[in-house]
């Protein structure tokens, strides 16, 4: 008969922890106690099982090996399913073209929209050791040049096609003053069938090629500079390294489960830590497929679009979620089985609507770009 070999298991024992219930409660009240104790003993569990002392391009590999590099876990308005296998090639072209012109730990701006080539390039920086910092093109000129002087941001990759559709004309020409302002057109079309090749054969062995490239990545150094606005409106740079990203995918994961099953439908920005962490990176690390809509905005066509891919999981805002309502379709949302709201307060009408109209609980997210 044919051998099975089995994959290789580790296993970790936690301490024994004993459920310590006050002597004055009984009753109802002393097994709702004991619930919520065993409640947390279990949260805890779930938050020690994903691994958190890794590099977020570590992790990507893992996911790949896990659920299969032929997965497909990333789509666009274009329509062009990418699987795990093409995103780990394509970031490794990228990366070692990045690497001609930066150096490790530098910070290289990203001014791009919610396609799949912004979590290309953001890869292919993971890929270099390089630190991502995701620019809001919708700051205005003023504010991101600031942002570049704090973040110390000396090059940004962009798309000419994104510049020329948003009319960032003057936004681009304006920053290409202070930092070196790359295409990701011209990028890939010095990028020759040698260099393909080469790609896709480190991919084959995408560990040793990433070991190689980025060496030892210490799981504290930084991964990824966000910008947020405090009351002045000055942009505030946010530093986050892989186990504080990591860390907060364990957190998340205890409350929501992502699966291989699941479509999330991506339609806030990237360059916002709700639409880049939840939105993306965790479900990319847990087999989800994932669809990226460049705008909330679109009460119309978003609800219209969740119908059509057969999304499972939503995140929005507030305010986005109550233009869905007014527009949608009752069955638009029938495949749904999270729909999640951050950046703004749930009001009550807002899920007192979704519950009627679709039968769906909104759960309520809070987190800060910290």
């Amino acid at each position: 008969g044919r051998i099975v070999t089995f994959p290789k298991i580790r296993m970790f024992i936690l301490p024994p922890t004993r459920i310590n219930l006050p002597a004055n409660i009984t009753g109802h009240e002393r097994r709702k106690a004991a619930a919520l104790q065993m409640q947390d003993i279990m949260f805890r569990l779930s938050y020690s099982v994903v691994e958190q002392h890794s590099s977020l391009y570590a992790t990507l590999i893992h996911a790949a090996r896990r659920h299969g590099k032929k997965t497909i876990v990333l789509e666009d308005i274009r329509r062009q399913p990418l699987t795990y296998r093409q995103v780990l090639t394509r970031s490794v072209a990228l990366g070692h073209r990045i690497m001609h012109s930066t150096h490790k730990q530098d910070y290289v701006g990203l001014l791009m929209p919610n396609i799949s080539d912004t979590i290309i390039a953001f890869m292919a920086l993971q890929y270099c050791d390089r630190i991502p910092a995701m620019l809001n093109y919708t700051m205005g000129l003023e504010a991101l040049l600031q942002a570049c002087k704090i973040g110390r941001i000396k090059t940004i990759l962009t798309s000419r096609q994104f510049v020329e559709k948003a009319k960032l004309q003057v936004l681009a020409a304006g920053l290409s003053q202070q930092a070196s302002v790359v295409y990701l057109e011209d990028i890939g079309a010095s990028i020759t069938i040698t260099d393909k090749l080469s790609a896709w054969a480190r991919s084959l062995y995408i560990r040793k090629s990433y070991d190689v490239v980025s060496g030892k990545v210490d799981p504290d150094q930084p991964a990824l500079l966000l910008f947020t606005s405090g009351s002045e409106g000055v942009p505030k740079g946010v530093v986050l390294s892989h186990h504080n990203i990591l860390a907060n995918y364990a957190q998340v994961s205890c409350h929501i489960t992502y699966g291989d099953r699941d479509i999330i439908f991506s339609c806030l920005p990237l360059f916002h830590s709700f639409g880049l962490n939840a939105g993306c990176l965790m479900p990319l690390f847990s087999g989800c497929r994932i669809f990226l809509y460049p705008t909330p905005l679109h009460y119309r066509l978003v609800p219209e679009m969740v119908y059509e891919t057969g999304a499972t999981i939503l995140f929005g805002a507030n305010t986005f979620f109550r233009g869905y309502a007014r527009y949608a379709h009752p069955y638009d949302f029938h495949t749904l089985r999270y729909a999640v709201a951050g950046a703004e307060k749930l009001s009550e009408d807002t899920q007192k609507l979704w519950m009627e109209k679709f039968g769906i609980c909104i759960l309520q997210g809070y987190g800060v770009t910290e």
